[in-house]
């Protein structure tokens, strides 16, 4: 800058350093540049005032306007936080509320004329593997069963057993085994029904009998003789009767409930080694499980006083579900893995227990309380039965899409069916 404030031209040499790339020292040239010739400048006094005179004064007005602003400012600023407060109670919770689930709407698809014995007290007990033929029973003629197809119950309609206790579907659903006590008899004995037919005897005594599940050839069955029991299979023609089995059964045997793969056998029994007729035809009172392949029998449920009402395996898997009912009339479902032998679940009903079945692919677990369908899933979307306008008792899947029961409006008992509509 010469003596009048003007600036002069100067020249700049750079050095550059052999390898050194001229774009990596020009910040560090232009830095060097700009504070040499900072210092080179001086202003005298006159030219001081000169530059202080020409900066604006700050106006008294403007101040106070500054002044006035920071109410309004402030104000503004806590009327964003309180809106930011709120803005958060209502988003966060959303953000952590799960989406609602998706569920499977059963409603009636179609009721099926109903025979006269089913309609004035009969009870559904079960419906073949093929889903086509079910068998009940009826409430005053204890012991006499039913047979009858869905595609004409009516017609079809036939009078299969008497004096029968339990029974078991052959696998293929061609006929149906059981074990009959008549009033003649001190022990009661096995029995085969060809579907649509009447029953006739194998000639064998035999506690308890069942179909195992892996053959449509193989009938197993229980006799027991001072504790022993011992375990036996023979073909569906009375041949070929042989042991495969024995145990120590410190109650008499009542019932058998082989699980799908066949390994495991629930054995459902009374209490005392010697009941009477009654006690061995009333309810169950405890439930051992037999292993076939490691021979040991565990204790599932020991006598206690509860009866147990009903029992059944999942379809899938080593899953058995039993119902139990107190002295002090409390009823609960329980569902208990067999490989580990703890409980998975329990239910407890409100009213009366009126029936249960696991859907065939072993999804969900449908029962009636009292009449009122309940539906505990295991995994998959949820069941919710609608428009149901009757007491809807003794539910039995028929497939994974459709649910047969015994509907009872007003004194009216007739067979009807749901079915699975689109899902939402």
């Amino acid at each position: 800058m010469n003596e009048s404030g003007q600036w002069e031209p100067e020249e700049t040499h750079f050095d550059r350093r052999e390898g050194e790339d001229a774009s990596d020292l020009l910040p560090s040239r232009i830095s060097r540049v700009l504070h040499e010739r900072a210092s080179q400048v001086h202003f005298t006094a006159a030219q001081r005032a000169q530059i202080l005179q020409r900066l604006p004064a700050r106006s008294p007005l403007l101040l106070r306007r500054r002044r006035g602003f920071l109410p309004a400012f402030s104000l503004a600023a806590a009327v964003l936080v309180i809106l930011s407060v709120v803005t958060l109670l209502v988003v966060i919770p959303s953000l952590h509320t799960p989406a609602p689930t998706a569920s499977i709407i059963f409603s009636l698809d179609k009721t099926f004329n109903t025979p006269p014995q089913l309609a004035s007290g009969g009870q559904p007990v079960l419906l073949d593997p093929s889903g086509r033929h079910i068998v009940y029973g009826v409430v005053n003629q204890t012991g006499d069963m039913y047979t009858s197809d869905l595609a004409d119950p009516i017609t079809s309609n036939r009078l299969a057993m008497q004096f029968a206790r339990d029974v078991s579907w052959s696998p293929d659903g061609s006929a149906l085994v059981t074990t009959i006590y008549p009033p003649a008899v001190s022990t009661p004995l096995l029995a085969l029904v060809q579907t649509g037919h009447y029953m006739h005897t194998l000639g064998k005594e035999a506690l308890a009998a069942a179909w195992l599940p892996t053959s449509a050839q193989i009938i197993t069955y229980i006799t027991q003789v001072d504790g022993q029991a011992t375990l036996w299979e023979i073909m569906p023609n009375g041949k070929d009767a042989h042991s495969i089995g024995t145990m120590s059964l410190p109650t008499f045997t009542q019932s058998l409930r082989w699980s799908p793969d066949g390994r495991y056998l629930a054995i459902l029994a009374s209490a005392g080694k010697v009941p009477t007729r009654a006690q061995l035809q009333g309810p169950s009172q405890a439930i051992y499980i037999y292993d076939t392949h490691s021979g040991t029998l565990i204790p599932l449920v020991p006598t206690g006083g509860a009866s147990i009402i009903d029992a059944a395996w999942s379809p899938v898997g080593n899953t058995f579900t039993y119902v139990m009912k107190t002295p002090q009339g409390h009823t609960t479902i329980k569902v208990v893995d067999i490989t580990t032998y703890k409980t998975l679940f329990t239910l407890l009903l409100q009213r009366q227990f009126l029936g249960m079945s696991w859907s065939p692919d072993g999804r969900a677990l449908v029962y009636s309380d009292g009449g009122v369908l309940n539906a505990h899933v295991v995994y998959g979307k949820s069941i919710v039965f609608s428009n149901v306008k009757s007491s809807a008792d003794y539910p039995i899947w028929r497939d994974n899409q459709h649910l047969l029961y015994l509907s009872v409006n007003n004194g009216t008992r007739q067979l009807a069916q749901m079915a699975a509509n689109a899902s939402h």
